[in-house]
């Protein structure tokens, strides 16, 4: 097997037999071509022993056999499929001096490079594995990360968290906690055609109708990191609930808003004071699964279930307005689950998807000027994937853009005592901004609290 990294401390393969049996590929609807590779890091307060470890992990292979698989293009069509072919799934060592494990206590890190796994690697039809795994231990801490490197053609947020809770079920001799999982891609009709329609998704879409080569990507890339800095916040639960209360003051009788509605109406606002054009529009990042009882949405799909929705424009009169943000977004996400809907606007995403991964190019999904971008995993606990540590796991990760805000639960604290704070219901948020308004946003947040609480 062709390696580009370091030799891995050991390979492991599925346990026998897997829960797709004899079958040989699993076929890739547009929908899954993300063809690029995502990291996670769990940092322990302990060591990972190593047998248990490699023993949970081939469990966990036969659960998820497409994680063990070798991505493939094929035909005058570009059918694309993981082949199911029990690789070898590497597992990489190494033991750091350093006395801290991440730099931040947030969880989006600046750069998470360290303690992950290499994957600048070509993985369609190459002999490459779509998932790795990089074992660090701190020697001065006593702590171990446990980096995870997953290509997300095997799925999106919520398939890596099933996948990583289970290994952590496995490792501590448990079952998993999860009903066993459907591999049974949906394959959509070819869009409508007439000029009225695509004019109207094309417009609503521009992030996946435009294809970037490699060269242009990166040159976006460093542009960005160039021209921006990464800003954190992390409010309380109380702050929280103070946020959602500002924001209802303005709702009419009945109308209720999510915490997420409430706390991307406030950063909204907050975005709209310091930038010199106000934001008008907002772009959430929307899981489908469950919407219905359509085959493709299904709940426990091993496979990519999410797509970007923009709310309505919002008036220049009402960009300051917390309650009628709050109600854009909230429209935009009750009309992203009608089924109806979500099936057609599915299947524009799945055409320009492929129609990007056939060019081998790269989509740049960055909002407009008027715009922002939420992606929320607030309400997945990744520090369920404790590994026998509950209350003292941590979860991090890296990776946002300007005006692309990260959502996430907050880790606990560790006290110099020992001691560990849980954070519950407490919120960590991370996006990148110009930095010559990044103080600005700071400031303007501080102002609005007057505690920590």
């Amino acid at each position: 097997m062709k390696m580009s990294l370091d030799s891995p401390k050991f390979l492991v393969t599925p346990s026998l037999p897997t829960a797709l049996g004899s079958r040989e590929r699993l076929e890739l609807p547009g929908s899954d071509l993300f063809v690029v590779f995502i990291s996670n890091v769990h940092v322990l307060p302990g060591a990972i022993e190593e047998n248990k470890f490699r023993d949970a992990l081939a469990a966990t292979l036969a659960v998820y056999p497409h994680t063990a698989g070798r991505l493939k293009r094929e035909g005058d069509n570009n059918d694309w499929h993981i082949a199911l072919t029990n690789s070898p799934v590497p597992v990489f060592t190494s033991v750091c001096d350093d006395e801290t494990v991440v730099p931040e206590d947030r969880v989006v890190q600046g750069d998470n490079s360290r303690l992950v796994p290499d994957a600048h690697v070509a993985a369609t039809n190459a002999d490459e594995p779509l998932l790795r795994f990089k074992i660090t231990y701190f020697k001065q801490t006593g702590e171990t990360a446990l980096g995870i490197t997953w290509n997300h053609v095997l799925g999106d947020a919520y398939a890596f968290l099933r996948f990583t809770h289970t290994l952590s079920s496995f490792y501590q001799g448990l079952p998993s906690p999860y009903p066993k999982p459907t591999f049974a891609r949906h394959f959509f009709s070819p869009p409508l055609t007439d000029p009225s329609t695509v004019s109207a998704f094309e417009a609503a879409m521009p992030y996946l109708v435009k294809c970037y080569d490699l060269t242009s990507f990166l040159a976006s890339y460093v542009k960005v990191l160039q021209e921006t800095e990464q800003v954190h916040f992390r409010f309380s639960k109380a702050q929280w609930k103070e946020i959602r209360d500002k924001v209802h003051e303005g709702a009419a009788d009945g109308e209720t808003f999510s915490n997420q509605d409430c706390l991307t109406a406030y950063l909204t606002t907050v975005l709209t004071r310091v930038l010199n054009a106000p934001i008008q529009r907002v772009l959430n990042v929307v899981n489908y699964r469950n919407i219905s009882d359509r085959p493709f949405a299904h709940l426990n799909l091993a496979g990519n279930s999410v797509f970007m929705i923009p709310s309505s424009v919002i008036s220049t009169e009402d960009v300051s307005s917390l309650a009628v943000i709050a109600r854009s977004i909230r429209a935009s996400i009750t009309r992203a689950r009608d089924p109806d809907f979500a099936e057609m606007w599915i299947t524009f995403v799945s055409y320009y998807m492929k129609r990007t991964a056939d060019a081998d190019g790269l989509t740049w999904c960055v909002p407009e000027e008027s715009e922002i971008l939420v992606n929320s995993t607030y309400g997945f606990d990744w520090n369920l994937a404790h590994f026998g540590f509950p209350g003292r796991a941590r979860f991090y990760t890296s990776g946002v853009l300007d005006r692309y805000i990260s959502v996430h639960r907050a880790n606990p604290t560790k006290l110099p005592d020992g001691t560990w704070i849980s954070n519950e219901g407490a919120v960590d948020i991370s996006f990148r901004i110009r930095r010559e308004v990044a103080e600005k946003v700071e400031n303007a947040v501080r102002a609005d609290f007057t505690s920590d609480d």
